[in-house]
């Protein structure tokens, strides 16, 4: 049986025993709808999260659902599900350094001898000093973007524009290039 069909049912129902069982069937609907489209889309150890967090959305907004055609609800169960397979697939990863407390590719194999192991030390501890040299909105933008965080979450978190923080970032990253070099070209 179709979502919508049972949606329509849940919706028309008196409020007793026959609306909680409909809400249960709409409920199973959904999960196998879901979880059918999660598995197409995404790896299988994903599917179980996606279908949750779908849930959520589709139950939390579902009060004030109107619908304007008979496959309203399924449409917009699968534009929610559609935004929730994006964000997996276009999730940046963060970039390769270790800053600080965080730790990523660039300093994760481990050194085939001592001298290599010496030279990513003194690098991280470059990195870390100069970090802690830039300007505060700079910083914690870039710290930010190192600990893989995005810009619009720390956007809201922080009150600013989304492009202010992509400045912040961008002149981040280059004021601590240029910094870096002249530290390495000092000790040649």
């Amino acid at each position: 049986m179709g979502v919508d069909r049972l949606y329509r049912e849940f919706a028309g129902a008196p409020a007793s025993v026959r609306k909680e069982r409909a809400k249960e069937r709409l409920g199973r609907a959904i999960n196998d709808r879901l979880r059918n489209y999660f598995r197409a889309r995404v790896d299988e150890q994903l599917v179980a999260d996606l279908v949750q967090e779908a849930n959520e959305t589709i139950w939390t907004r579902l009060a004030s659902f109107e619908p304007v055609h008979d496959q309203a609800l399924e449409r917009w169960m699968l534009s929610i599900a559609r935004i929730l397979v994006l964000r997996v697939r276009y999730r940046r990863v963060p970039r390769a350094a270790r800053v600080m407390e965080f730790e990523s590719a660039e300093f994760a194999n481990p050194a085939t001898g001592p001298s290599t192991a010496l030279r990513r030390r003194e690098r991280s501890r470059v990195l870390e000093s100069e970090l802690r040299r830039l300007a505060t909105p700079h910083r914690l933008a870039l710290v930010d973007q190192l600990a893989g965080g995005d810009v619009q979450s720390f956007a809201a978190r922080e009150g600013l524009p989304s492009a202010t923080v992509r400045s912040h970032r961008r002149r981040g990253r280059r004021s601590m290039e240029a910094r870096v070099a002249r530290r390495i070209q000092s000790r040649t």
